[in-house]
């Protein structure tokens, strides 16, 4: 009897020490997130019936472009909609369809290997936050077959991004927004099989994205933008739901705070539909869900009414996401 309670007891214990507490914060939170504004960021982002998303529709240009559609996903995900998710499940589907032998994507020519890796490392981030939580939620069902069919392709993924960290932390020296966005990749990525390589390389990354937070809660580029800002403060909000620190407090703390001021003092410029043409500029919808988050974890109504007022801003400029060099 009592080494069945053993054995009872270390399942129990292997579960919970391979739970995802990022895709369980999100399975609770991104229902609650304003149905209108989430909606509406969502919908932006499907693809359309190839399954191709903003200048891939052009002409396959890269996988980058492909991102938007997985915030649809994951609110689907997290709802338990089918309807949304089959909506944008073709997206991975299309990427996955150009997916290289050494495991990154095809691109369109002139590309470096620097442009490359950094907008595909938006990609696997995003991604691996999407599989871990609809495998996690409602869905992992009907999704089960197509996630498992999926995780050496992204595992092969990984692997190449791997195969490239030195270059992408001499790019990004100086840039918070890149740091966050190559730490994001790697710990959700890595939390995929719990790789302690992979997870330290994130962790590595994270390090070095708060040395650029400064103590008025500015996150450094070298061209500032509240774009970027607001990109970098999601990132880092993420990352502090896996792996909490009082250094991320404190830097999502001031982070939030610089951005209400800032969004406070002029309204966001950049037309929502811009980019670089690798779909790596940040734009105002992640903005927008910075402030959202912002406001459901720490139960913040400025942050709250400040992604209001970047949504209403953003809804009267809104153009149709399609167009090469603006997806």
């Amino acid at each position: 009897m009592a080494a069945v309670i053993c054995a009872l007891a270390l399942v129990a214990w292997s579960s919970l020490a391979r739970a995802h507490p990022v895709s369980d914060w999100e399975l609770l939170h991104l229902p609650r997130l304003p149905r209108e504004i989430a909606g509406a960021l969502a919908e932006r982002g499907l693809p359309d019936s190839a399954g191709l998303v903003g200048a891939n529709r052009d002409g396959w240009d890269h996988v980058a472009h492909q991102r938007h559609a997985l915030l649809a996903l994951r609110l689907a995900a997290a709802r338990g909609d089918e309807v949304l998710a089959e909506r944008a499940w073709p997206a991975i589907d299309a990427a996955f369809a150009r997916q290289t032998r050494e495991g990154g994507f095809a691109t369109r020519s002139g590309v470096s290997r620097a442009e490359n890796l950094g907008a595909t490392s938006l990609w696997l981030g995003e991604l691996a936050q999407t599989l871990l939580v609809l495998e996690s939620g409602p869905l992992r069902g009907w999704f089960r077959t197509r996630t498992q069919a999926l995780r050496p392709r992204v595992l092969l993924l990984r692997r190449w991004l791997m195969s490239g960290a030195r270059e992408l932390e001499r790019v990004n020296r100086r840039t918070a927004s890149g740091a966050l966005r190559d730490a994001l990749a790697f710990t959700l990525a890595g939390e995929l099989d719990h790789d302690a390589r992979v997870l330290e390389e994130g962790r590595r990354f994270l390090r070095r994205a708060l040395t650029l937070a400064r103590k008025d809660g500015r996150l450094l580029e070298p061209a500032p933008a509240l774009e970027a800002h607001g990109a970098s403060l999601l990132r880092l909000q993420v990352l502090d739901i896996y792996y909490p620190s009082f250094a991320n407090g404190v830097a999502i703390g001031r982070g939030a705070q610089w951005l209400i001021t800032a969004l406070a003092r002029r309204p966001v410029v950049a037309p929502p539909s811009a980019t670089d043409s690798l779909g790596a500029r940040a734009g105002v919808s992640e903005l927008i869900l910075a402030l959202l988050y912002r406001a459901e974890l720490a139960e913040d109504p400025k942050a709250a009414a400040a992604a209001r007022q970047a949504f209403e801003r953003w809804r009267a400029d809104e153009r149709p996401l399609s167009g090469r060099g603006r997806p």
